[in-house]
């Protein structure tokens, strides 16, 4: 069987791909399962501990009949969040998102005085604290290809709250609240989600569109040059799925060049592999390693890209151009030695240029660069003037390997002490040209003399061992085809505390894709702090601005188009369900006033 099968193999025709064509299989992320989990474990470290509350105090008409609107003080509290799980998980197309937790608050007093519809001349301090209730918060979140980009859509966040007992203890409005709890032990619960709920339809399409943003500056259209060559490159979706295995997001990719050099036939296009995704399994590879994402790059896209620069020109270089001024035979003579020197008495001109006859092509690594690139085939024809003819005096042909070194770094920030401390140091506001995350990608060429592979084709007239002394040479040649800028660093923003705890690279058995597989080190993840808040009325007029989600997903402005705010829809649409307090619930205002807070900037 297995002799068969390597006959059929071999008799199966080639692939390959013609300048211009696509690549539908160019590279791919996957957020494993574990990679979810682990998000999810970011969101419960990032859900704030306490929301800290004082100087509440304001006015409230509880009916047009009251002869004294109702005053009341709210004294400093907290209100305390205890987040106990979160669970996500991937199936059917959708990211599912639940977190469990629950509220309380510390012990505070309620001093109220004046009317509230049958309730008059009040006159009591009562004392008020949350009692301790559960509450679960819940998100899905679908992601699919249309029209070549990526389409998100985000159901929910939807909020549930578990019935709220009786806040209020040791006043007259106690035993009113008591009595309406009575009648409906849902009441308080239901004046919350009433006020919350506007601001969480705003959410919605706030993520929505923040995914996409993030999703869609995968979609790449650009163009870049090395030497003489000019390359355009888009990145486009051509693969989206969402199950039990994860988020596996495919790209494909379209290479071309306006400018063929004729120095190499590029008619056959550039080879293809069978075709296919990688395996996208929980483990790197056949390791016991479980990352939290991966990063896959395809060899027939980077052979394929390999390709297009060839076929530009990209090899075909004048040595002396890249050396930064003329070669001649003095120049050398010095290189090769006495042989090559006594053909040439008087200082002649001449022509030593690359000749690329096979294109370059992409090989994986495990250890060291993971990503290299194999030149073969380079020619080297020597041509000058010899005995008053032009003459070839010898052609070499160099073969080497370009390794480019991609790795995970910590940025040292100024005022850092100890060796393994990237954070940033207490200088705020500082320029110290590190990035905000303290880590970077640093892409690196790994290349030297030593590597080259040198062959003498040719040569009438000097000995045999006269390549050694264009060694270097014609490492200084290839070193120069690609800037040390053309391969930048990439800095990692600050991410609110999450880093990259590892970066492993690790090719698949097949050869055909080089896998980046990450983990996530989330032990600097805090919870985030919400300022003190205070409000000298209740609503919008109490000023200020939203402890919302959308200030976390990028949503600064109020008046933004589909944001909260005084401004939007959360707040002036909803009228914090005065509707529904009045008459009802005044003494409640102090604590329901809590999840209508502004916060102060």
């Amino acid at each position: 069987m297995l002799a068969l099968s390597a006959v059929l193999l071999a008799l199966a025709p080639a692939r390959a791909a013609a300048i211009g064509d696509p690549i539908d299989e160019a590279l791919a992320l996957h957020i494993t399962e574990r990679g979810l989990d682990h998000a999810g474990q970011v969101v419960a470290k990032l859900v704030p501990e306490r929301i800290p509350v004082e100087d509440l105090a304001g006015t409230y008409a509880c009916s047009a009949d009251d002869a004294v609107p109702l005053s009341y003080e709210l004294g400093a509290m907290d209100v305390l969040i205890s987040v106990d799980s979160v669970q996500t998980r991937a199936a059917d197309g959708r990211i599912q998102l639940d977190l469990y937790g629950t509220l309380s608050s510390t012990a505070s007093t309620l001093l109220v005085s004046g009317d509230c519809s049958v309730l008059t001349d009040l006159d009591d301090t009562c004392d008020l604290q949350l009692p301790t209730t559960a509450f679960s918060a819940s998100l899905a979140i679908s992601i699919a290809e249309a029209d070549g980009a990526f389409d998100v859509t985000v159901e929910g966040p939807e909020l549930a709250i578990s019935p709220i007992t009786n806040p209020l203890d040791n006043c007259t409005a106690a035993s009113a609240v008591g009595t309406m709890l009575g009648q409906d032990e849902e009441a308080i619960t239901n004046l919350i989600l009433g006020m919350v709920e506007p601001s969480l339809a705003d959410a919605g399409p706030s993520i929505e569109q923040s995914l996409e943003d993030a999703l869609n500056s995968l979609d790449i259209d650009t163009s870049f040059g090395l030497g003489d060559a000019e390359v355009s490159l888009s990145l486009y979706p051509t693969l989206v799925s969402v199950d039990t295995d994860g988020v596996i997001l495919g790209l494909g990719a379209l290479v071309d060049t306006d400018t063929l050099s004729d120095c190499v036939d590029s008619s056959a296009g550039s080879d293809l592999g069978p075709g296919g995704w990688p395996d996208f399994g929980s483990t790197a590879g056949d390791t016991s390693l479980e990352p939290d994402a991966a990063l896959y790059v395809g060899k027939d896209f980077a052979d394929h890209l390999l390709y297009t620069l060839w076929a530009s020109g990209l090899l075909c270089q004048d040595v002396g151009a890249l050396m930064g001024g003329e070669v001649t035979t003095d120049t050398l003579g010095g290189m090769i030695g006495e042989d090559f020197a006594a053909l040439f008495p008087e200082e002649q001109p001449l022509s030593l240029r690359t000749v690329p006859a096979e294109p370059p092509v992409a090989v994986w690594a495990e250890d060291g660069p993971p990503f290299r690139v194999d030149i073969a085939g380079l020619g080297l024809p020597l041509l000058a003037r010899l005995d008053d003819r032009d003459s070839r005096i010898f052609e070499v042909e160099a073969a080497a390997e370009i390794g480019v070194d991609v790795a995970l770094e910590d940025a040292t920030f100024a005022g850092d002490t100890g060796a393994g401390d990237t954070g940033p140091a207490d200088t705020a506001g500082a320029d110290t040209g590190a990035p905000a995350g303290g880590q970077r990608i640093a892409t690196a060429l790994d290349f030297s003399g030593d590597d080259l592979e040198m062959v003498e084709v040719y040569s009438d007239l000097l000995r045999p061992g006269y390549s050694a002394g264009l060694r270097t040479l014609v490492d200084t040649a290839l070193s120069g085809l690609i800037p040390a800028d053309a391969l930048p660093s990439v800095d990692l923003p600050d991410m609110m505390g999450l880093r990259l705890g590892a970066l492993v690279w690790l090719p698949t058995d097949d050869g055909q894709w080089q896998g980046g597989f990450v983990l996530l080190d989330d032990s600097r993840v805090e919870p985030l702090e919400i300022p003190a808040c205070s409000s000298s009325g209740l609503g919008c007029d109490g000023g200020g601005s939203d402890i919302s989600f959308e200030d976390l997903v990028g949503c600064s402005t109020s008046g933004d188009a589909g944001c909260g705010g005084c401004e939007g829809t959360s707040c002036s649409n909803a009228g914090l369900a005065v509707g529904l307090w009045r008459g009802r619930l005044g003494m409640m205002l102090g604590l329901l006033t809590l999840l209508g807070l502004r916060r102060r900037d």
